[in-house]
């Protein structure tokens, strides 16, 4: 599908029903107009399509609906809708969050000021609020909350740990032809990630500091944000948490992997390197994290990798 506005705004929706119509409505509110909602239902069957079919009909300048079969996954939904819309610039949007009403105006005029050529991808992402299930604000930053050191762009930290959240984030064309070179999700986290690691390795990167979003916390998240704090930290540490800590840190070593061969880069990047780490010992690993000063976003995690990665 193409999109006749400057920005598609990606919607990727699964059994939403009790969030969307605010989310939709934030979109309503943006002080830009210049954006068009392309959704994609993953076999919802909470009265999402209902939601949607009404708002399609009501505002068909405004939404419109991809036809696909479920994909199974946030991850499979966002890359079907890259794949499936053709436009300028995307947003990928969640169900469940609100949209602060600048967020669009801000986002492209930031991508704007770095996007001096349009063959080179860009990403813009921004801070959010973190908020209730009702909307109450738990944190003014979601940036502070779990310390996620968002200015860090160097390829040494989003390797380990992403700090892109994927519904505060724009991207240009450049970006996206390069994100759907990408035909198989198997071994992507995250679609965020993904398309992190390409603006980091291949364009840049520009933070908002400033939130452009509600980031609703409730129980049927797929991805929450952790406060950092002494019993998230206990948590990782004791029993299962070890498991969950060494499972991240495989899933990110196979997916640099992936991507050094996707994209084919050199042994020697550090891209690959990272990716080799799944087949090497713990020593190995260490000598690798310490040459190449690799580190998450705060050093309590970073000590984690060391210790349990």
């Amino acid at each position: 599908m193409v999109c006749d506005k400057k920005i598609a705004v990606i919607l990727a929706v699964y059994n939403g029903g009790e969030y969307l119509k605010q989310q939709l409505e934030s979109l309503l509110a943006q002080t830009s107009g210049d954006w068009k909602c392309f959704i994609h239902d993953d076999g919802s069957t909470d009265g999402s399509l209902e939601q949607i079919d009404d708002y399609v009909k009501r505002f068909p300048d405004k939404f419109a609906v991809v036809e696909g079969a479920p994909s199974g996954s946030a991850c499979k939904n966002f890359c079907f809708l890259f794949d499936a819309v053709e436009a300028e610039y995307y947003m990928c949007c969640d169900q469940d969050d609100v949209w602060l009403p600048e967020k669009v105006s801000h986002s492209l005029h930031c991508m704007k000021k770095i996007e001096t050529d349009k063959s080179i991808p860009c990403l813009v992402y921004t801070d959010q609020k973190i908020v209730d299930e009702k909307l109450n604000v738990l944190s003014e930053s979601s940036d502070i909350y779990q310390r996620l050191h968002c200015r860090d762009k160097r390829l040494s930290h989003l390797l380990a740990h992403n700090v892109v959240t994927g519904c505060t984030m724009m991207v240009n064309r450049a970006l996206r032809d390069k994100f759907i070179l990408s035909k198989s999700t198997d071994k992507m986290v995250m679609h965020d990630w993904w398309a992190t690691l390409i603006a980091a390795s291949f364009g840049k990167m520009y933070f908002i500091s400033k939130p452009t979003i509600l980031y609703r916390q409730h129980s049927s998240n797929t991805l929450g944000a952790n406060k950092m704090c002494a019993n998230m930290v206990w948590n990782r540490i004791n029993g299962k948490g070890r498991e969950f800590v060494r499972h991240s840190l495989y899933v990110s070593w196979v997916q640099a992997a992936e991507f050094a061969r996707i994209y084919k880069l050199k042994k020697n990047s550090l891209i690959a390197v990272y990716g080799s780490l799944k087949d090497k010992n713990k020593i190995g690993r260490l000598k690798i994290y310490m040459k190449y000063g690799i580190h998450k976003s705060s050093w309590i995690r970073t000590a984690g990798m060391y210790v349990l990665g």
